[in-house]
């Protein structure tokens, strides 16, 4: 994984550095389109750049939940928030940072 994990580092395009949540989501993302990426691009849209079906985004929300120990709704799982990685990671911290308190 830590392998794995160098190469993404590596193939960002944007200079937006890549933190471990990115990562973790790009892997879930990797799973869910069955293939590995060229570049990782965190603002990219999941489905025009990356071609995620909406299989591909239902498969992407359960390992997304497995991955992160948590549930996906499904009116959060249609909303903007998985157009990219960053609104993933957005969502994320927004729940985890709720959940803290």
């Amino acid at each position: 994984m830590k392998y794995q994990n160098s190469l993404m580092e590596k193939r960002i395009t944007k200079k937006l550095k890549m933190n471990s949540i990115h990562t973790r989501i790009f892997t879930c993302v990797e799973k869910a389109l069955k293939t590995n990426l060229e570049t990782y691009d965190v603002e990219k849209h999941l489905h025009f750049d990356y071609g995620l079906d909406s299989l591909g985004y239902q498969k992407l929300v359960l390992f997304l939940e497995d991955e992160f120990g948590i549930e996906i709704t499904e009116d959060i799982g249609k909303s903007g928030y998985f157009a990219s990685v960053e609104g993933i990671a957005t969502l994320l911290s927004e729940y985890f940072s709720f959940n803290e308190t």
